[in-house]
């Protein structure tokens, strides 16, 4: 019996060793570390586009007479359009930046072009430059609206983007998330998400290791119990 014994326990090990070796490779595969730098940050402009209703926004110009449309695609009379960011995040201890294009797509001057945002405090946001006198047809001037997060609630505002001339205006809104947390911190929660996806598979392959273990050693008791009854 003894002999018996021994032999059984043998074949345990050894199937145990031959589960564990066929499946650990999967398990510990593409492990992912993850490190964190700390450093000076940066804010990002915004770059998907609203465009308004009246011809569309144009990319690129920015700046003080800067040409973006050729004169014989001019319509006539007077247009206004613009481009900006569909939503925008703002984290905690940075100051959020995004910027809106301002853009005369008619055959006429546009004179006294103002800004305005609402949805959020006044106190809360600043706008440079304060105003255009004139934008002539063809060109560009870019608007960039400061955030400041420590003056806004967390969470998400619609902000309304009120653009007025002398002669044409144009409202649109956008989205404004605030985050309760540093640009770092939602680095390492992305991270985090990322790692655990990963590791979702080996788990799966541990739990199916285990569950083979357990079917083994089921399956070799049998065998010795029925072993020991007919020597018996």
């Amino acid at each position: 019996m003894m002999k018996k014994f021994q032999t059984f326990i043998m074949k345990f090990i050894l199937i145990l060793i031959f589960f564990s070796l066929l499946l650990l490779p999967t398990v510990l595969s593409d492990i992912v570390d993850i490190t964190i730098e700390y450093g000076t940050t940066t804010t990002p402009v915004g770059e998907t586009t609203t465009p308004s209703g009246d011809g569309g926004g144009n990319g690129g110009g920015g700046g003080p007479g800067v040409t973006t449309i050729p004169s014989e695609e001019l319509v006539p009379g007077y247009s206004l359009t613009y481009s900006m960011p569909a939503s925008f995040d703002v984290y905690q201890n940075e100051t959020g930046i995004f910027n809106v294009e301002v853009n005369n797509e008619g055959q006429l001057s546009l004179n006294n072009i103002f800004m305005t945002v609402s949805g959020i405090a006044g106190g809360s946001y600043s706008i440079n430059p304060g105003s255009i006198s004139t934008l002539e047809p063809g060109h560009s001037y870019t608007f960039s609206v400061s955030i400041d997060p420590e003056k806004v609630d967390f969470g998400t505002h619609t902000l309304t983007i009120a653009i007025t001339s002398d002669e044409k205006d144009e409202v649109a809104s956008m989205s404004l998330d605030v985050k309760s947390y540093t640009r770092e911190v939602a680095k390492q929660m992305e991270e985090q998400e990322k790692t655990e996806e990963e590791i979702k598979p080996r788990l799966e392959a541990i739990r199916y290791l285990l569950m083979g273990i357990v079917l083994v050693t089921g399956l070799a008791l049998l065998n010795f119990f029925l072993g020991l009854k007919k020597g018996a």
